[in-house]
């Protein structure tokens, strides 16, 4: 029986390794400096544990690359912006009745509520740890995007669409002062 170097000299096997080596899928790392990711951290924080609230940010981030098989941080950014609500409501006691007022929100305060709002979401989805009811409630927000129904997908959708709901309700006080 002829060897492999034989048939290769032969030309009967191509010159090719016969151990292929199959590269692991590249993970593209978003950097540590990223606003985003330092923001959705101290959003993660408790008792001043960083390093902690740091491993569990990267952890989600490894999740969603894993479930998704595609760029992790632009997934991230699209779900936060897609459950950000533009207002929130103060409510306020005027001559013995309760009005609302409707007030803009900052870019900071839009992304910090939103942040909060998926991780109350993911409270109450099934998993043991945090940060993979945290990735998979992230993916319920991109996934519902595409759907007429998005509040089907994700609990923190739905809220952002009540408290819109509720501002246009009382968008006539959004001018006086509160």
């Amino acid at each position: 029986m002829a060897s492999v170097e034989q048939l290769v000299a032969q030309k009967t096997l191509p010159a090719r390794p016969l151990v292929n080596p199959v590269t692991p899928a590249e993970i593209n790392i978003p950097p540590a400096e990223d606003p985003l990711l330092q923001f959705l951290t101290s959003c993660f924080m408790k008792d001043g544990k960083r390093q902690k609230a740091a491993r569990v940010t990267s952890q989600v981030l490894l999740y969603i690359h894993t479930l998704t098989r595609s760029a992790p941080l632009p997934l991230l950014r699209t779900a936060i912006e897609a459950v950000a609500p533009a207002v929130r409501c103060i409510t306020n006691k005027h001559a013995g009745k309760t009005v609302v007022y409707p007030v803009p929100l900052s870019e900071k305060q839009r992304a910090h509520t939103a942040i909060k709002w998926i991780v109350q979401a993911s409270d109450s989805r099934k998993g043991r740890k945090m940060e993979i009811r945290v990735a998979k409630e992230i993916i319920a927000i991109i996934q519902g995007m595409d759907q007429a129904e998005k509040a089907q997908f994700s609990t923190a959708y739905k809220r952002k669409e009540e408290v819109h709901r509720y501002a246009m309700a009382n968008r006539g006080n959004a001018g006086r002062n509160a």
